[in-house]
């Protein structure tokens, strides 16, 4: 949700802003985002705690298909994540009503046009959740955006395309 709160900030308390980086978060919701989050919410609503290893493969969605298809990756990923579980309620069930309140929300794209930072708008080629065409739609309604797309990444990019994810921000924010 880094992503949408800067985003916000750009929006309605620009004077604070003197530059801003989406990293996958800046795009019109989609309707496998819409979807995803709306049974996790269901999940939270339950106050059921599924087994760790449902919330760790939760997470491995967010890689390319053919990391998923890595026993080596999805071992490596499943040793970093297997483990946390869920954060406790009410906490997440909070976290996705306010992703489906943002998702839901036609209005806050109206926003985009007033923004004056300079913005990077950063997609990443496999990412579900913010998907380059969306982002490329969005940075062309922010006049002051800088689009760029990470081939071979996908949401989890900041983890798993880390140089190439610091080289665009690094480059964008010595600039700005």
């Amino acid at each position: 949700m880094g992503g949408w709160i800067v985003e916000t900030l750009a929006i309605e308390h620009r004077e604070r802003v003197r530059a801003a980086a989406l990293l996958g978060s800046c795009n019109v919701a989609t309707a496998w985002e819409k979807a995803v989050t709306t049974v996790e919410r269901d999940l939270a609503r339950l106050d059921y705690d599924l087994p760790n290893l449902f919330y760790a493969l939760d997470t491995l969605r967010y890689l390319p298909r053919e990391q998923i298809q890595d026993d080596a990756t999805v071992d490596l990923w499943l040793s970093l994540t297997a483990e946390s579980g869920p954060p406790p309620n009410p906490g997440r069930l909070g976290h996705y009503e306010a992703c489906l309140a943002w998702s839901f929300d036609a209005e806050r794209v109206k926003g985009w046009p007033s923004i004056q930072a300079p913005v990077l708008v950063l997609a990443f080629e496999h990412d579900i959740d913010s998907p380059p065409a969306r982002a490329r739609e969005a940075a062309a309604l922010i006049p002051t955006a800088r689009f760029v797309e990470i081939a071979g990444a996908s949401h989890l990019a900041p983890f798993t395309h880390a140089p190439e994810v610091a080289r665009e921000l690094c480059a964008f924010f010595s600039v700005t």
